[in-house]
Formats: structure tokens, C-alpha cells, sequence
């Protein structure tokens, strides 16, 4: 199954929990709340694992790496350093965020180009990491 992406919004009102949708081949990409508004706009993925995965890894570097500029996106296969999407700094944040999203820890001796530069070399590493 391909991947699909559905959005969603939805009024938020203080004291309300807020409804989210149940069912295992559903899973939360990014969650956007613009404080101007005060409508939470939720996307979702559906499709399977590496799907997901792929989808959060790219949603990630989008939003916080390029802020927003789609028309950088490299490539799942290009590296991210050599597009010039990614320094120092950026791969610290990279970490924090396979950490938190993942459930992994990445050590010292695996913050290695071959582990993290790219999106394909990160999907590679969670598969080790989670197998």
C-alpha cells in the first residue's frame, strides 16, 4: 500500500480533551497548532512502518531543517550534508528527534554520515537499531 497523507482540523477548546483518531495502521506525522487561529491541525499517514517512518523523517527535515522550503527536499538517496540542508547544529537537533520519535539512542560512535546522512542511510539505521 502506498502511503497516503490525510489532514486534519480541529477546533480546540480549553477543558476539551481533544478526539483523535484510533486504529493501528493510522499514525500521527506532525501536529501543527497556529496560535493564531486555535485550530489543531493534525496529519496522518497511513500505510505501513517504513512508510510512516520515511514520511517522519522527511516531515522532519522539511519543517526543521528547511523551514518549510519544499524546494530544497533532496532526495531520499542525496545526502544531506552535501545539499547543504544539514550542519553541525542540525544533526544534533536529527538526533534528538530519532531519539524521541524512535524510542532509539544513538551513540557517540554511530553518528556517522553512513548512519544519518540522507534519508535512505537513517531508514537503514532504524531498521538496524530496531531489529
Amino acid at each position: 500500500m502506498s502511503p497516503q497523507v490525510v489532514t486534519l482540523a480541529m477546533r480546540c477548546y480549553p477543558g476539551i480533551g481533544s478526539p483523535g483518531p484510533t486504529g493501528s495502521s493510522w499514525n500521527l506525522v506532525s501536529k501543527i497548532s497556529p496560535p493564531d487561529t486555535g485550530y489543531l491541525v493534525l496529519s496522518l499517514l497511513m500505510g505501513n512502518d517504513e512508510a510512516f517512518e520515511r514520511e517522519r523523517i522527511r516531515r522532519f527535515v522539511l519543517d526543521n531543517l528547511l523551514l518549510g522550503d519544499s524546494d530544497r527536499m533532496p532526495s531520499d538517496d542525496e545526502s544531506l550534508l552535501e545539499a547543504g540542508v544539514i550542519d553541525s547544529t542540525g544533526i544534533l537537533e536529527l538526533i534528538e528527534f530519532l531519539e524521541d520519535a524512535f524510542g532509539i539512542t544513538v551513540e557517540d560512535t554511530e553518528t556517522v554520515p553512513e548512519n544519518l546522512d540522507g534519508v535512505e542511510r537513517i531508514l537503514g539505521y532504524l531498521g538496524r537499531k530496531q531489529g
